[in-house]
């Protein structure tokens, strides 16, 4: 969502969706040939994609055309871009890269063995205040990506949770939503002081 009236919505995985009047209508909006397996919109203009052949696009002007800009030999799980410039993403093997030009060159940050393929969601808030929900562990780092802190290990909350491997991560100020591949919610709006863990 970037303002009352515009809106981007996902579509399978090789187009986008995109609304100009709140989500009354939508224009398709191609992304390509290579199915992605992330998209990140940065603005109502650019927005960045990584397809299954590992590449990595961005788009400056509402999804219309696609540019290549990267490539990462090893995958990725999944990425996150504060702004257009700066950026990270989790390759293959765990390691935590990071983009201060729009994606063009990438250093590693960190490795992070531990996380490998159960990387869920990733959220940068800034260069150094990182989340990252693994499994089903939510993991913040203060160092910009160096070490993490697990936050919570939702499995103990109830049964519900404890069958659903959650899937998404939402994070509004304190507010987060940890949502399932089912019908679990866990919810907080107090930065994880106080959790709830809901069926709808």
């Amino acid at each position: 969502f970037f303002g009352p009236n515009e809106v981007y919505a996902a579509r399978k995985i090789t187009s986008a969706l995109y609304s100009s009047d709140n989500g009354d209508s939508y224009e398709n909006r191609f992304i390509g040939a290579a199915p992605a397996t992330q998209v990140d919109f940065v603005s109502d203009q650019e927005a960045f994609f990584v397809s299954i052949m590992r590449q990595l696009y961005r788009t400056t002007d509402q999804a219309e055309t696609w540019t290549a800009i990267a490539d990462f030999a090893e995958g990725s799980r999944v990425m996150d871009f504060i702004n257009d410039q700066i950026g990270f993403v989790y390759n293959g093997s765990g390691i935590l890269l990071k983009t201060v030009d729009g994606g063009q060159n990438w250093v590693e940050v960190a490795q992070h063995s531990n996380f490998n393929f159960s990387i869920i969601a990733l959220e940068a808030i800034s260069e150094t205040l990182i989340e990252v929900f693994a499994g089903r562990r939510f993991y913040r780092s203060t160092d910009g990506g160096q070490t993490f802190e697990q936050v919570i290990d939702i499995n103990p909350l109830n049964s519900t949770t404890n069958e659903v491997r959650p899937q998404a991560l939402y994070r509004d100020g304190d507010t987060y939503l940890l949502a399932g591949g089912g019908t679990s919610v866990v919810y907080t709006n107090d930065n994880f002081v106080t959790v709830t863990d809901q069926l709808f």
